[in-house]
């Protein structure tokens, strides 16, 4: 038995772009996780990862999501390779199941400083890599 769940935290690097894979919403964004990255000076680095989320998710994420929110996330791992130049490239990508803010909204309106609500949505069938 093996277990694929990635829960962390991070700040996105930009805003989320948008897209769709047939009739299924599908958005884009990449977060910096403090400390994940390479080790340098003795300490480590941000580490920096692709989130891809899908369905009502997604269209939350684009819908809510902009540079700098700092989010919680829980999803699966996705790993991927290719080759370029002949050389083996790879990069594993986060495939968002839920996410949630975990700061005050910034613009505050009406609303004061109210978080919006968490998102949550499973991948559907036919894109989820790791469904049998």
């Amino acid at each position: 038995m093996s277990l694929n769940v990635f829960v962390g935290s991070g700040r996105l690097t930009k805003d989320p772009t948008s897209g769709s894979a047939g009739d299924t919403p599908v958005a884009e964004f990449r977060i910096a996780i403090d400390g994940a990255g390479a080790k340098k000076d003795g300490k480590f680095e941000s580490g920096f990862f692709s989130v891809v989320a899908f369905g009502k998710t997604a269209e939350f994420a684009t819908n809510y999501l902009k540079k700098g929110t700092l989010i919680g996330l829980q999803a699966t791992l996705r790993h991927e390779q290719w080759e370029k130049d002949g050389q083996l490239q790879s990069k594993v990508t986060l495939v968002a199941n839920q996410f949630t803010f975990l700061e005050p909204k910034r613009d505050t309106g009406e609303n004061g400083s109210e978080a919006a609500p968490a998102a949550e949505a499973s991948v559907p069938d036919g894109l989820d890599p790791f469904a049998d």
